[in-house]
């Protein structure tokens, strides 16, 4: 359903086209997504498609108006994404009925009766929507820089920090002080200009049987919901076990998509995915064998990723994510994935969690943010001292509205509302404005399914192996990444763990050899993919004298990092990939204007206007 921008003014204020013409100027513009309507009864909407797949239109009519983002269902409405359609049941049923939507968007809605804003996010918050209030009102829409762009380009320091040390930004915050993102499973209520308060739904993930049974029907029920009236689905297949479960259900439903993977011909991940296709006689892409490598060595392809990531994504590693979506989304419909798998086993607790009243200990959940992470060596203040100290608060912060569940059960809550939907919401925040990107296994009723699974039977892989015993001997036998078939194997199919034990001290050394070397960087090469994105253009453009993140920044540390960048001597790339996102992000907040400056110096580099982009 694309994105969409809506302004409610301030009591006593029209609404006026040009209060959105700096946020609109950012969405069509540089994330180049086509405007689909307008309108500018009460509040002003304006609603956008995606770049290279169709949208729903804005829905008007005597309920108001409503204007969506993303995909979604309804049990009262037949089909997906009808937006006329819950239009229309609002103005019988009010606000209560947007608690049974499914899926991954965010809705917004003008009650005409009452002239206030309900914008209505999905329960696990995975779609992004932003608002900001300023003196004119409240803005509301599916881009941070957009709304930076109506007078909220502030940067948030603490936001800065989060991202430049782990890739990702966590809680409320975006990269701008003013611009806070909408919790996840809430209708959030805007009156006369102003947040008027959220109402939380009811608990979106209850009521589920436990069984292997009811996670199978949930999962088909969501691919009846989103995928089965879709006439050309790609769906992912890897050498795991989430993309595989999703695609075994897909062929249980009648569908036979092409299948994608991505990664070296070499990698055990395209060896297995090709194995498994070729046994199900399935069409298989094969993405470049090395992944990133050219997406990352041009500027102009980073850039215009960093418009997409809306400053909340390394913009090098999404422009390759974006350079297979792309091309993808001009042939297919969607793409179908596997993420949320994790929750169909214990990914982020352990044996000792089965005691109901086992303790968490928060410094350990804090360090898997952490213990990869890399402190920006330039930032003057730090605007975060103690980075642990920050995420243990982080962790504790979202665990206080588990108080009294069992602890499998707040590590699974911990694990969704902090990495799911901030960091993999960020990422199908981006995808969303290019094609919808449909995930099966965290559909509500899949996660309540899988949620309610006896933890016991969750632990290592055991759900999954009761779950692919239910499907024919391809997908139950032909090894997995670790060489180990999905269904386990017992005296009759030893046969086919063979490649798993055979692999197994090649995989050992291989982990023990990345654990010696963690944090000494023994051997380590140079690094190459800083220096080409460095060459091709992100040199020039993240120089100091021309940074909107100059004020954060310690100007001589700074210049020193980048100059031992531009030689690969340092592990520059993900840092580097983030200062980009970060810095695109907020140079385009501070302009006011629809223009799109070119050069080092400009608001906003527009490749289209650079000598390599021509």
């Amino acid at each position: 359903m694309g994105a969409f921008l809506a302004f409610l003014p301030a009591s006593g204020r029209a609404p006026s086209s040009g209060s959105l013409a700096g946020p609109r100027a950012w969405v069509e513009t540089r994330q180049r997504l086509r405007p689909l309507d307008e309108a500018w009864a009460g509040a002003g909407v304006v609603k956008f498609g995606r770049r290279s797949a169709p949208a729903s239109p804005l829905a008007r009519g005597p309920e108001g108006w409503l204007a969506g983002a993303g995909t979604w269902h309804h049990p009262e409405i037949p089909g997906r994404d009808d937006s006329a359609g819950l239009l229309r049941l609002l103005g019988t049923s009010g606000a209560a009925a947007l608690d049974r939507l499914d899926g991954s968007y965010a809705i917004a809605w003008l009650d005409a009766r009452s002239g206030d804003l309900v914008v209505a996010t999905e329960p696990l918050g995975r779609l992004h929507v932003f608002c900001a209030e300023t003196e004119e009102g409240a803005f509301v829409g599916t881009s941070a820089v957009a709304l930076a762009r109506a007078g909220a380009a502030e940067p948030d320091p603490v936001a800065v920090h989060e991202f430049l040390a782990t890739g990702t930004v966590y809680g409320d915050r975006s990269p701008f002080l003013r611009v806070r993102r909408l919790a996840g499973g809430c209708r959030h209520l805007f009156r006369a200009g102003r947040r008027a308060g959220s109402v939380r739904s009811a608990d979106s993930f209850a009521g589920g049987r436990g069984s292997p049974e009811a996670v199978l029907e949930a999962v088909r029920a969501a691919l009846d919901a989103f995928v089965c009236g879709v006439a050309r689905p790609l769906a992912d297949l890897t050498g795991g076990l989430d993309s595989r479960l999703v695609v075994a259900a897909m062929l249980d439903a009648g569908l036979r998509p092409d299948v994608t993977v991505t990664g070296p011909s070499t990698s055990r991940d395209v060896i297995v995915a090709r194995r498994l296709a070729q046994a199900l006689g399935l069409r298989l892409l094969h993405e470049p064998p090395e992944p990133g490598a050219a997406a990352r060595g041009s500027f102009d392809r980073v850039i215009d990723a960093a418009a997409l990531a809306d400053g909340m994504i390394d913009a090098a590693e999404y422009a390759f994510i974006a350079s297979v979506h792309e091309p993808h989304a001009r042939e297919y419909d969607c793409s179908v994935n596997g993420s949320g798998g994790e929750v169909l086993r214990d990914y982020w607790w352990t044996q000792r969690h089965l005691d109901p009243a086992a303790p968490i200990d928060v410094d350990v959940a804090a360090r898997r943010f952490t213990a990869l992470a890399l402190p920006p060596p330039f930032l003057q203040p730090a605007p975060i001292p103690d980075l642990h100290g920050h995420f243990a608060e982080v962790v504790a912060d979202s665990l206080a509205s588990t108080a009294g569940r069992p602890a499998t059960a707040r590590l699974d809550h911990l694990y969704l509302d902090v990495r799911m939907q901030c960091w993999q919401g960020a990422i199908a925040s981006a995808t969303n404005r290019i094609w919808p990107a449909i995930s099966p296994l965290l559909a509500r009723g899949a996660v309540a399914e899988a949620l309610a699974v006896e933890p016991r039977r969750r632990l290592g892989a055991r759900l999954f192996r009761e779950l692919f015993r239910r499907f024919p001997h391809a997908i139950r036998d032909v090894p997995l990444e670790s060489g180990f078939p999905p269904r386990g194997f017992g005296l009759l199919s030893a046969w086919c763990a063979v490649p798993g034990i055979a692999a197994a001290p090649g995989r050992f050394a291989r982990r023990a050899w990345r654990r010696l070397g963690r944090g000494r960087r023994l051997g380590a090469a140079p690094d190459a993919a800083a220096v080409a994105l460095l060459a091709s253009g992100a040199g020039d453009y993240l120089d100091f004298g021309g940074m909107a993140l100059g004020p954060l920044l310690d100007a001589a540390r700074y210049r020193g990092w980048l100059d031992v960048a531009r030689t690969g001597a340092s592990t520059a790339s993900p840092i580097l990939g983030r200062l980009v996102a970060l810095e695109a992000a907020l140079r385009a907040g501070r302009e006011e204007g629809g223009g799109v400056g070119g050069g080092r110096r400009g608001a906003m580099y527009n490749p289209a206007q650079s000598s390599e982009g021509q």
